[in-house]
């Protein structure tokens, strides 16, 4: 009977670690807002998820909404524009390969699995390490290092659109 709810407590646990981080204050929603509308090239990367691709989106639209599961908590919800897919593989995101894709989508931004533009780093990493948020403690780390935006300039195709290589060369490269 021990093993049993000691099993039970295991699996428990660690689904709340797993889960997305979408309930903030008003005062982070309001600051994800302002950083989404500076930075509206993101990831929608679950690095501890065993996923086969990662989505880069343009977000079109962005509001804050009460959050569906903690009371007195908010919820972004976004309207995104797919730009690419790309693979993701144990070490992360294949971003040589890198496939076209389209399509609008809609989801809530997540402390955790939205991973934005770190203006220090040039790279990608998620929300948590841009923007205070300290619903689960300071003692944070991605599962995975921080990526790479995707170079349109070295892709072999024009599978990037022209706004997103316009923000690549003013906020990547410069």
């Amino acid at each position: 009977m021990k093993i049993l709810f000691f099993t039970l407590f295991l699996f428990v646990s660690l689904a709340v670690f797993a889960d997305p981080w979408d309930n903030l204050t008003k005062q982070e929603a309001k600051k994800v807002v302002q950083f989404l509308k500076q930075n509206p090239y993101v990831l929608d990367y679950c690095d501890c998820c065993d996923i086969e691709s990662v989505a880069l989106v343009k977000v079109t639209s962005v509001k804050i909404i009460d959050c569906e599961w903690k009371k007195g908590q908010y919820s972004i919800e976004v309207e995104t524009r797919k730009v690419v897919d790309i693979p993701n593989t144990d070490t992360g995101p294949q971003l040589p390969d890198a496939a076209p894709a389209y399509g609008n989508h809609k989801f809530l931004v997540t402390m955790n699995y939205t991973w934005g533009f770190n203006a220090t780093t040039k790279k990608a990493a998620p929300l948590f390490d841009m923007i205070e948020y300290k619903t689960y403690g300071d003692d944070r780390k991605p599962c995975k290092s921080y990526t790479e935006y995707p170079n349109p300039y070295e892709a072999e195709c024009d599978i990037f659109d022209r706004e997103y290589r316009e923000w690549y060369k003013l906020n990547v490269i410069y």
